[in-house]
């Protein structure tokens, strides 16, 4: 399992997060929502490693890991997936896949190339492809499947079905629920929750770097209004 408890983070002397609390476990989908600015890319980022949070405590397997390296965050299971995607445009789709087995965690029931492609056809299709070559869709799908093959135990998503066609959000909806039946924990960042309402178990809402809101799938259904409404007004507060 993967924690944050009562998590601050600065950029500077700005503080971006404030006491942010909650936790993935292996199988457990995660969607973490708000509007522009709401502290979902630092958070995911904390979690990954990338930031040391000022205090609290990010917590894998019971034990701190509070100011490791990204490094050590991938060796141990935890996959971060930018909104930029970051894959080699002048590599192809089986180099670019080729890659993330060489920094793979060792251990067993890890994914496989062969698997990845049943996952996502679309990639198979276009081995040979440049990754510069590919489209926004093709992108994402091999941005996650680059992920998989470093053997994640949790995979963090940073707006993975955004400005994507809705064949192609359809299709990232299906592959999350394999991942997902997998035993693959994911915390993917949405700015609303028409996507993760398919498919999460828990939900958390974030805005300037609070919680302001959480709960399970049932406390979603019984409190979907609410939600909404909280929703709609993060977003005029944006505007």
């Amino acid at each position: 399992m993967l924690a944050l408890e009562n998590i601050d983070v600065f950029y500077g002397a700005a503080q971006v997060l404030h006491g942010v609390s909650f936790s993935v476990a292996p199988g457990e989908v995660v969607a973490l929502a708000g509007r522009n600015g709401a502290g979902k890319t630092t958070t995911l980022k904390t979690m990954a490693g990338f930031l040391t949070p000022a205090s609290g405590r990010l917590i894998l397997n019971g034990g701190s890991v509070s100011g490791v390296t990204p490094e050590y965050m991938n060796r141990e299971g935890i996959a971060y997936v930018p909104e930029d995607r970051q894959i080699f445009p002048t590599l192809t789709v089986d180099e670019n896949l080729s890659i993330a087995t060489i920094v793979r965690r060792s251990g067993p029931n890890l994914w496989t190339k062969a698997q990845v492609l049943e996952l996502f056809p679309r990639l198979a299709e276009r081995r040979t492809a440049y990754g510069q070559a590919l489209s926004g869709g093709e992108q994402q799908m091999l941005a996650i499947g680059r992920a998989l093959l470093t053997g994640p135990k949790i995979l963090l998503l940073d707006e993975p079905t955004e400005g994507l066609a809705p064949i192609i959000v359809n299709a990232i909806i299906d592959a999350f629920r394999e991942i997902a039946a997998n035993g693959v924990g994911m915390v993917f960042v949405e700015q609303n929750f028409r996507v993760p309402e398919l498919l999460s178990d828990r939900y958390v809402i974030l805005d300037s770097g609070s919680v302001v809101w959480s709960g399970d799938r049932a406390e979603f259904a019984n409190s979907r209004d609410t939600v909404t409404r909280l929703l709609t007004d993060l977003g005029r507060t944006q505007a």
